[in-house]
């Protein structure tokens, strides 16, 4: 009796929210935006799912789409607080409207120049389907609609070769191996002139795209039929390898075993790899500076501007800063060390001598090299002299550590 009843007050079943279905695909129609970031496209939307007919809530990067195109998109429901359920692009793919009133809410948008929703009515009922058709291939035929004359079709032409642009471009980009979010980053970069240039020299999207770097470069042009050993590819590797090296610590790297590096990260001989090197030297992409003769160094042209900007900085500080305090640092340094624990190797003693001598200093190393002892020895010297001394750092997570290690 007691178990009947329990299964009698048992709730019936529910169908789980959308954001725990698993659908993972979606097609509809796109039928209102409701935000767009003109920066980077991120966008929310209602689509009209075609297998439930429901509006749904949409969101992520939707480059050039417009209200009317049939959407197919893959992605996943995830649940907004704020919002509720709502289905996270992860790819999309635009397709034309097929319906007719998705081809006059598609043309009504205002995406074509010459066209509004009055307009578009009329379009739709005289052509019906073939709408799109007769604007691509036959539009000399949208005389027949009421209202359009030889002005209004010029227009209506130029607004058109416009989308279809964009368009093409679309989907020129979602057949590359690259996600929506980097093909929104790629369009906003290049604009109408993304198909040219990507097919153009696709390597160079790792200079001019943020976000894209050699590996990213290398599978589009691998994709658009790029040989391996493409000279393009070898130049592109070689400014990668430098880039690498640069986060390293190397401004500059002996050109022979530059060549070996980037000849070994693109399977290629370093010969090759050299000839391309030559390339870059002669295009200016790279700057060589001669260690002696016949070894080279070689520089991004940016990193040894870089470097020359730093040197004549710190020209200019030793004749123009201020002379450091009258301290004899040979008696200061041998009252650090019988004062205090800090066991000082030899080129620290040479170090803090400069620092209590000269006007300016610069100190490098790795962890653990000393620079913070280095840095406390000449606090203690300077505080014993009664001078008051100001720490700065580039970032909030260095002076805290900066201060951390000096009290």
């Amino acid at each position: 009796m007691t178990g009947s009843s329990r299964a009698e007050r048992t709730p019936p079943a529910r169908r789980p929210p959308f954001y725990m279905e698993d659908r993972t695909r979606i097609e509809g129609t796109l039928e209102r935006i409701v935000f767009q970031n003109p920066e980077n496209s991120w966008t929310v939307a209602r689509i009209r799912d075609e297998a439930e007919d429901r509006l749904l809530t949409i969101v992520g990067r939707l480059p050039g789409v417009s209200v009317g195109e049939s959407l197919r998109l893959a992605g996943k429901w995830v649940f907004n607080p704020r919002f509720g359920e709502q289905f996270e692009i992860e790819s999309y793919e635009v397709k034309p409207p097929v319906t007719t009133i998705g081809i006059e809410r598609y043309l009504a948008s205002g995406l074509v120049k010459g066209i509004g929703p009055e307009m578009a009515k009329r379009i739709v009922e005289r052509f019906g389907v073939e709408s799109l058709d007769v604007i691509d291939a036959e539009a000399d035929r949208l005389l027949e609609v009421d209202g359009i004359g030889a002005k209004r079709l010029a227009m209506i032409r130029e607004g058109w070769g416009e989308q279809k642009n964009v368009r093409e471009t679309l989907v020129f980009l979602h057949q590359l191996p690259i996600g929506p979010a980097l093909a929104a980053r790629i369009y906003e970069a290049y604009g109408e002139e993304t198909v040219r240039r990507v097919r153009t020299d696709p390597y160079a999207l790792a200079d001019e795209v943020w976000g894209v770097g050699f590996q990213t470069a290398d599978r589009v042009a691998s994709a658009l039929g790029i040989a391996k050993d493409s000279p393009r590819r070898a130049e592109a590797g070689v400014l990668y390898t430098l880039g690498q090296l640069s986060q390293a610590g190397h401004v500059c790297y002996p050109r022979a075993e530059l060549a070996r590096a980037a000849g070994g990260f693109l399977e290629q001989d370093e010969a090759a790899a050299d000839e391309a090197i030559g390339r870059l030297l002669a295009n200016g992409s790279v700057v060589a500076e001669e260690l002696e003769e016949g070894h080279d160094l070689i520089y991004r042209a940016e990193m040894l501007e870089a470097e020359e900007m730093v040197a004549r900085s710190l020209r200019g500080l030793l004749v123009s800063a201020p002379a450091g305090p009258s301290i004899d640092s040979h008696r200061a340094l041998r009252w650090l060390e019988d004062s205090f624990d800090f066991p000082l190797g030899d080129e620290q003693k040479v170090a803090v001598e400069a620092g209590v001598d000269g006007r300016v200093v610069v100190v490098t190393g790795g962890p653990g090299t000393g620079k913070t002892t280095l840095v406390r020895s000449l606090l203690a010297i300077l505080a014993r002299a009664g001078e008051e001394v100001v720490l700065a750092a580039p970032t909030g997570r260095a002076a805290k550590k900066l201060e951390e290690a000096t009290g």
